[in-house]
């Protein structure tokens, strides 16, 4: 052996020994033992998952799974033109069309039925169990930690969302690309730099890398976490060389960050200046961030929905304190563990990068959490369990042991329990109100599950009951209200409606459509009424012009509530013009259409009446105006 190769190897050997922590040497592969273990962990989360993946459907939360699957047109054919638009083109503000390639060849074997999808979910999640029991191992080179953190990650209660939802496909996706590109930089490190074929792994991490953030863009994170890795396993991270290999992963990550940040903008998800919100984004850190540390250790009262934690008056709630005083706890700990120091960093480093940008800095909706977005981020915990796992069992194995497995089957049921919700909504929401019993927002939710299953009654008591809570919700819209009012008005208690209309027109702070749509629903109770001045009076402050240019969805309902009120006074030229408006807008709906035809028939216009008839037959033929008006024509 030449001295310069020696001297070579000496360098390498200097750069990658470990530095502030004595990590085990990595053994070998797995035996068949290890395998056998591994699938035991399989069977087990089989068990908790098969039930909900062979009996569930699609679901209607949050309108996700129409918008996925049902509804979208692009998955229909596994055509090259749509393989174009997935890369070139986005999807409800989103850029994944690895995601939608997978959903595109799923469509083509099952088309629609839910079991197909539910099985590849489930699928994904048993291999991201291999994979982190694999990169634990490699990590930490304990065979046993890295079973714990395989068993805990399977049967985790979190996990549920993500494994039982179809629309969080993406969060099981992209974690397996994920911890692929992981598994492959550890064995890239590993192996001798003049080794045949050591390139091969860097390459194979950089392709599962691309994968990874083509299925959902929160992988661009994982160029830092290969830097953490560097740090970990005690190489010279900041070196020239080291920092050239990350070049291009750094650069795809701020080219797939650029075209979300475009995606967000053009749906008017993100604000242009959504990076000066320093005070709102370091106030969802502060919570955020020990939400789900917490939940880890103690998963109890999961909801498939976190709203903001705002009290009625608007002032924040008590968790917004209690949670920073978790996270000052957990950098204490960091910094009283001097000899676990190094493992303790890396494993909550590892975490907070993963979740960073879920963390939900720039408000993106009305949840501050979601327990998909922990899925990921949940392998650092795993790794702090297995790695005191390592150091407990050495001293205190059987009772180790046995806190273990009474931690993995109370998890394992809890999980179970969990998955069952996932099959319905109306589960889903009553779920969610039992853990936010003071908000209004999953009352309204029940509701509209009992009016889809025309339940009227049902969903009238738990409208009335949501609109009784202390917090009104996350959405300050009051959906209670209105929903009580509508039902109300179905019934003919009509007095009754408008104390919810007005109620809810009181309490709304922002004057935006939903507000408007209630504004027009109480006109046409007044309507009913007789009030005709007092309906004509709440319409005259619109102005049609501006609204048809600015907001021609709302322009349409205006014209047409005046349709409404000049009809039932005899003016039926005002109301065959203002809907003559409205279908400049769009088409007229069935109610419209029965309207104008009958305003037709009373001025004698038999053929324009007629014409809306045929229109009418074809949208609504079994609707009871069209069989009345039948023997007219």
């Amino acid at each position: 052996m030449s001295k310069s190769y020696k001297n070579y190897n000496k360098k390498v050997a200097a750069t990658s020994a470990p530095a502030a922590v004595e990590v085990p040497a990595i053994p070998q592969p797995p035996s068949w033992l290890s395998k056998y273990a591994l699938l035991l962990i399989i069977a087990l989360t089989l068990i908790i998952y098969g039930h909900s993946a062979f009996n569930s459907g699609f679901v209607e939360w949050y309108h996700d799974d129409p918008i996925n699957l049902i509804e979208n047109e692009n998955i229909r054919s596994f055509s090259g033109e749509n393989i174009k638009k997935y890369f070139t083109e986005f999807y409800y503000n989103m850029y994944c069309p690895v995601k939608m390639v997978v959903h595109a060849m799923e469509y083509s074997l099952w088309e629609l039925n839910p079991t197909g999808y539910h099985v590849v979910s489930l699928l994904m999640h048993c291999t991201n169990i291999l994979l982190v029991f694999y990169l634990v191992f490699l990590l930490l080179g304990s065979r046993t930690g890295a079973y714990l953190a395989a068993l805990i990650f399977a049967v985790h209660p979190m996990a549920v969302e993500t494994v039982a939802w179809v629309s969080a496909r993406g969060d099981a996706q992209y974690t397996l690309f994920y911890l692929s590109a992981l598994v492959c930089y550890c064995k890239y490190l590993k192996l001798n730099p003049l080794q045949k074929h050591t390139y091969k792994y860097l390459l194979l991490t950089f392709l599962f890398f691309l994968l990874a953030v083509l299925s959902k863009s929160s992988a661009v994170t994982l160029p830092i976490v290969l830097v953490l890795i560097d740090w970990y396993k005690g190489g010279k991270w900041w070196s020239r060389q080291q920092i050239a290999k990350k070049v291009p992963f750094f650069l795809l990550s701020i080219v797939l960050g650029i075209v979300t940040i475009k995606g967000r903008q053009e749906v008017g998800g993100l604000p242009l200046l959504w990076f000066l919100d320093v005070e709102g984004g370091i106030l969802q850190v502060l919570y955020s961030t020990p939400f789900y540390l917490v939940k880890f250790i103690a998963p109890f009262n999961l909801s498939p929905h976190y709203p903001h934690p705002l009290s009625f008056s608007g002032a924040l709630d008590v968790a917004y304190y209690l949670m920073p005083i978790v996270l000052m706890g957990v950098i204490l700990l960091l910094v009283l563990c001097k000899k676990h120091r190094k493992v303790l960093l890396f494993a909550m480093g590892f975490y907070f990068i993963a979740i960073f940008f879920t963390l939900q800095i720039v408000p993106m909706g009305d949840s501050i959490c979601n327990d998909r977005y922990a899925y990921l981020p949940f392998v650092g915990f795993c790794l702090i369990l297995a790695y005191t796992y390592q150091q407990l069992a050495e001293k205190y194995k059987k009772t180790t042991v046995t806190v273990v497995i009474c931690v993995a089957f109370a998890f394992a049921f809890s999980a179970n329990d969990m998955s069952k919700i996932w099959k319905s909504d109306l589960a889903l929401c009553n779920q969610y109100q039992q853990s936010y019993p003071n908000y209004s927002e999953p009352y309204a939710m029940i509701a509209k599950c009992y009016l889809g299953s025309n339940q009227p009654d049902m969903a009238l008591e738990y409208a009335i009951k949501g609109t009784k809570v202390k917090h009104l919700g996350c959405r300050i819209n009051g959906d209670t209200y209105v929903i009580a009012a509508n039902i109300l008005v179905n019934q003919n208690r009509l007095d009754e409606s408008l104390r919810y209309f007005n109620t809810f027109l009181k309490i709304n702070p922002n004057k935006d459509g939903y507000y408007y749509s209630a504004y027009l629903r109480k006109v046409r109770v007044l309507a009913m009424q007789n009030k005709m001045e007092e309906c004509e009076s709440l319409l005259s402050v619109f102005d049609e012009v501006s609204l048809q240019k600015d907001a021609p969805a709302f322009f349409y309902d205006l014209v047409t509530e005046k349709a409404f009120v000049a009809f039932h006074t005899g003016n039926f030229a005002v109301a065959i013009q203002k809907l003559i408006d409205g279908e400049r807008v769009q088409p007229l709906q069935c109610n419209e259409l029965e309207m104008r035809c009958a305003a037709y028939l009373k001025l004698g216009r038999k053929q324009d009446a007629q014409n809306d008839y045929h229109r009418l037959l074809e949208i609504a033929p079994d609707g009871e105006e069209v069989k009345k008006m039948a023997g007219i024509f």
